[in-house]
């Protein structure tokens, strides 16, 4: 019974990327590797230190961070952009901010032709509040989903990050304050580990507060702050096909 689940399961994955997925990683366990996401049916999403999700695009690596209900592919760049404010004017709303305005003319336009094509707008998650933030992982996506933004190039969420651990890390507050299980279970975290990383998410307690992470705990600082690391997040369209294994040597390439 259990050969059958594994071979269905791994004929949904095989259907959605166009190759054959290690399934080790899908059932939930410590292992590094590709789970189904338990707060929503037919999504699934990479976790671990270092999961084999690494994918060239644009002639760089980047990493594949969850495949999507709506077939939808979303991958967060492998290396820092650059280090920017999220808005010039310090406030904290992605819609308007400078940094929005930069990552979907400036850097797009910078990306090539071809990987241009492949990036369909999507809404990213945008909403959260702070007073929830000990409930679990299911209750927070649902918050960030109450606000909504299309764009071509964002920034990763709370709840990403809190998917690709594959310690446990299921709510906000398990993460505030040194938690270094969290942060070395997550290949998100290890981007930037030196420094902070911008999300898409502010505090909506505020008019100039976005929440930060890496550096082993989440933090928050003013929007105009110049020295947070921009990690560029993206959908890819639905109908591509992936060849390769996923590892850094040998990662996944768009067919």
């Amino acid at each position: 019974m259990e050969e059958i689940f594994f071979k269905i399961i791994s004929a949904v994955i095989a259907f959605i990327t166009g190759t054959d997925i290690e399934m080790k990683g899908i059932m939930i366990s410590q292992n590094d590797g590709l789970y189904q996401d338990t707060t929503e049916s037919g999504r699934y999403v990479y976790k671990g230190v270092s999961p084999n999700n690494y994918l060239l695009f644009n002639n760089e690596l980047w990493r594949i961070m969850s495949f999507e209900k709506d077939g939808t592919v979303k991958i967060i760049k492998n290396e820092v952009l650059l280090n920017k404010a999220f808005d010039e004017n310090n406030k904290n709303d992605w819609t308007s901010s400078s940094l929005n305005s930069y990552l979907n003319n400036d850097y797009y336009n910078f990306l090539s032709k071809e990987a241009q094509k492949l990036i369909v707008p999507h809404y990213f998650n945008i909403g959260f509040n702070f007073e929830n933030s000990e409930k679990n992982l299911s209750a927070l996506k649902k918050q960030e989903e109450k606000n909504k933004a299309v764009s071509k190039v964002g920034l990763m969420t709370i709840s990403d990050y809190l998917f690709a651990s594959s310690s446990g890390c299921n709510n906000l507050a398990s993460i505030f304050g040194d938690n270094r299980d969290c942060y070395k279970s997550n290949y998100i975290s290890l981007i930037n580990h030196k420094n902070y990383m911008w999300t898409i998410t502010k505090d909506y307690g505020t008019k100039n507060i976005v929440i930060t992470t890496g550096n082993m705990y989440f933090g928050d600082s003013e929007a105009y702050f110049e020295n947070i690391g921009v990690v560029p997040v993206l959908y890819l369209k639905k109908d591509i096909k992936l060849t390769g294994k996923g590892k850094k040597e040998i990662p996944f390439e768009i067919k």
